[in-house]
């Protein structure tokens, strides 16, 4: 990916992964979902836009709610006019949004409440430990009740056991993903 950075070929190298992930997916029923990670210069590039997504999406046989488009945290300050735009655009074309890696970097609760994603995707920083630590507890807590506030679910990156997983269920947290499940 630097690789492609470097050469300005993000874009190409971005359909191509979108082109390779939908081609292979196969058939979802409506309650299954695909999570696709964008790259941030796709998203601010005016090259790259939700309708060819949904085009492409489309070519597939599958439906753009099957689709949830991920955004990494570290994106979220460096235009958050232009992103929310891109959000709303892409949900504007029947796709879901999820923030990625919430709690590894430098995101906010406002930022947060202002994107209303779909899928808060908790860090694995956040998680590992959550079970003994009541200050990530809190945090988590946090980000549950956000998220129910504007529909949305919280996804547990990195459980990597029972008590983990136990835990974070207690807390009301719906869905997750580690070498634990």
């Amino acid at each position: 990916i630097k690789l492609a950075e470097e050469a300005g070929e993000i874009l190409s190298l971005e359909n191509l992964f979108i082109e390779k992930a939908l081609a292979n997916v196969g058939e979802l029923k409506p309650s299954q979902k695909l999570f696709m990670n964008l790259h941030p210069l796709s998203l601010r590039n005016a090259n790259f836009a939700p309708e060819q997504t949904r085009k492409l999406v489309n070519k597939y046989g599958l439906e753009p709610e099957n689709v949830v488009i991920e955004i990494t945290e570290q994106d979220i300050h460096k235009d958050i006019n232009h992103l929310l735009r891109q959000v709303d655009d892409y949900r504007h074309q029947g796709f879901l949004v999820a923030v990625d890696d919430v709690g590894a970097g430098n995101s906010s609760l406002r930022a947060l409440s202002q994107i209303r994603p779909d899928f808060i995707k908790a860090d694995v920083s956040m998680v590992r430990k959550v079970d003994s630590n009541p200050l990530k507890r809190v945090m988590i807590e946090t980000l549950v009740l956000l998220a129910e506030k504007f529909g949305g679910r919280v996804i547990a990156e990195g459980i990597e056991s029972s008590t983990e997983l136990s835990s974070l269920v207690s807390m009301g947290v719906q869905a997750g993903q580690g070498y634990y499940i």
